[in-house]
């Protein structure tokens, strides 16, 4: 299978997207409520409460931005997952409540500028299982916009 410039093209900012959402994200203030720590992927031996937080690509808006017509300008979904092994969702809140302000101001992306991050909705999901421990999951979904800098 091979892939396209645009297929390669459209991947190019989750790295730096990602990094950056990690580096705002891993700081006392929320790692001493998430004792379990921040993650891109659910490590074995997890502990809990702890956030998970993945990034998608879900449009190219290169007609807008900056450049209207020339630049990148990808609409990149932001899906925050809050784990919690406390009775209700009360743990969740709290940390969901200091990850939204954590990012309230669009977190630095390098090679790209990096604008309002917009949260669209927050979904409760009870007694799950993650990696073999049952635990209250919050799911926040955002979308964040990043333009390439020339």
């Amino acid at each position: 299978m091979t892939t396209s410039m645009e297929d390669l093209l459209q991947t190019v900012a989750l790295g730096p997207v990602s990094a950056g959402i990690y580096a705002a994200l891993n700081v006392p203030r929320l790692t001493s409520l998430a004792t379990g720590g921040i993650w891109t992927d659910v490590p074995q031996g997890a502990t809990y409460p702890a956030v998970l937080f993945d990034v998608t690509e879900t449009q190219q808006l290169g007609g807008f931005g900056t450049k209207p017509g020339v630049g990148m300008l990808p609409e990149i979904a932001l899906r925050i997952h809050v784990y919690s092994q406390y009775a209700g969702f009360d743990e969740a809140h709290r940390i969901l409540s200091v990850v939204k302000s954590l990012l309230a101001d669009a977190p630095d992306v390098d090679g790209w500028s990096s604008w309002a991050i917009f949260w669209d909705d927050v979904i409760p999901l009870a007694d799950e299982v993650v990696a073999g421990v049952k635990v209250k999951e919050l799911v926040a979904n955002a979308r964040l916009f990043v333009e390439a800098q020339s």
